[in-house]
């Protein structure tokens, strides 16, 4: 079965949402503004979840709830949310979105050859992301997923679905915890006989227990999908259905955790990865082999005066990454950067490593950050993804090309006059251009 990017996002749009007969499209505020009415029932969402977001105020987006979540309890608390979120106070709700996704740690996967890390990736959910009653709505979850997987092609007997069985007493935050069974337990083992998929038992990752920004969100299990392709296993989808509260108190603006009781609702979602699924329904053997991959990868490497497949990879990612990241901001200043000056700094820090591993490739390949170049890989995402991340006008890539080269000139001062700034405070800074020189260097010659 060949599906296309714009095919998959309407095949999870269509298919059956938690509550939901026909699948509403409305805008963040409207929805916000009908919950009550609602309920629980899910609605996809058309903002997309932002890149730099309150739920994950210290880096880049990481997954699919907390931006949204954040959201709504601002909403509810007329914007005057304190440090401390509160999880419990959310009200019923049900939602889908698309979820723009950069992860750091993956950038060093794909510098190693991974064939399924993206640094730029988009999370996306089949029945929803849903608060409400805690009677057992995972069983929907679970079986709803395993449809959708049928539906788009995928072999059930490929599949390996892991679960954390409970009963376990486990240590985490400084403190100890009882974890009861998993009552979804019961209920996966009948569907894996059912839909003929293997069901491992681990306690590896497999319970969440969160300390995010401000008050921990609820406690619970995470049931990861990974689909056999060949040797490998490929990790497409996770469910989660949250229904531990931990109990806590405030010491010395730390928090001190005590013990974990059961919840009388349920954060539960199931979450895909998009161009993951893509790639293995379509019967390709990596993420690199999409059309969108191989046509920025072409364009980098015509361009180029030292041929590399590996550098003209990353070099497509980290341009994609970092143009995803302006066309939300519209620049790269601290301010446009974080809500507050803890995260301004941390993303500051980020992104700069970024320029510099962008840097360090372009000094190795040899090729120039210019319009042209900016303009053929957002032109080609934006034609292949239907997500409209990277859909800048003229004017925008132009701007992002002069201050990609502003950077860059910054960035050339620290390695021509490198005596200097061994001797200043940037001596840091410095040594992070290096250590980043020299892997590139180690991978790509």
């Amino acid at each position: 079965m060949k599906i296309t990017p714009g095919e998959l996002l309407q095949l999870i749009k269509s298919h059956p949402k938690f509550h939901s007969t026909t699948l509403k499209e409305m805008n963040f505020s409207d929805w916000i503004g009908n919950l009550q009415n609602l309920k629980d029932e899910v609605v996809f969402v058309t903002d997309k979840v932002k890149l730099l977001n309150r739920g994950c105020p210290s880096t880049f987006n990481l997954s699919f709830a907390e931006d949204f979540s954040a959201r709504i309890l601002e909403n509810i608390s007329g914007g005057k949310v304190d440090k401390f979120y509160d999880y419990t106070k959310l009200p019923y709700y049900g939602f889908s979105a698309v979820a723009p996704v950069i992860r750091m740690k993956d950038l060093e996967k794909i510098i190693e050859g991974s064939k399924d890390h993206l640094l730029l990736f988009h999370m996306l959910s089949v029945s929803g992301c849903v608060i409400t009653k805690n009677n057992a709505p995972y069983e929907f979850f679970i079986k709803n997923l395993f449809d959708f997987f049928e539906r788009v092609g995928l072999d059930s007997r490929n599949i390996v679905m892991t679960i954390h069985p409970g009963n376990e007493t486990i240590a985490k935050h400084d403190a100890t915890f009882h974890i009861p069974p998993n009552k979804a337990l019961k209920f996966c083992e009948d569907l894996a006989k059912n839909k003929g998929f293997e069901l491992k038992l681990t306690n590896e990752d497999a319970f969440l227990s969160l300390k995010l920004f401000g008050n921990p969100p609820p406690w619970g299990f995470r049931n990861e999908i990974l689909y056999k392709q060949d040797s490998d296993f490929i990790d497409i989808a996770t469910i989660e259905y949250l229904y531990f509260v931990p109990e806590f108190y405030i010491k010395q603006k730390e928090i001190v955790y005590k013990d974990i009781f059961e919840w009388d609702k349920m954060w539960v979602l199931d979450v895909i990865g998009f161009e993951r699924v893509l790639f293995v329904v379509n019967g390709l053997k990596s993420v690199y082999e999409l059309p969108v991959f191989l046509e920025i990868e072409k364009v980098i490497f015509q361009k180029s005066q030292i041929k590399n497949e590996l550098g003209s990879r990353l070099m497509g990612q980290l341009i994609l990454a970092i143009s995803a990241i302006f066309e939300e901001t519209g620049s790269f200043s601290k301010a446009r950067l974080g809500h507050d000056k803890s995260s301004r700094k941390h993303r500051k820090t980020y992104l700069r490593e970024l320029l510099y591993y962008l840097f360090a490739i372009k000094d190795i390949l040899g090729i120039e950050i210019d319009v042209d170049l900016l303009k053929n890989i957002c032109s080609a995402y934006n034609n292949y993804f239907p997500f409209g991340d990277l859909k800048m006008d003229d004017e925008m890539i132009n701007k992002l090309t002069s201050i990609l080269n502003k950077e860059y000139h910054s960035y050339q001062k620290f390695i021509t006059q490198r005596d200097i700034y061994k001797k200043s405070e940037n001596i840091e800074k410095l040594r992070k251009i290096e250590r980043i020189r020299e892997k590139i260097k180690s991978v790509i010659y």
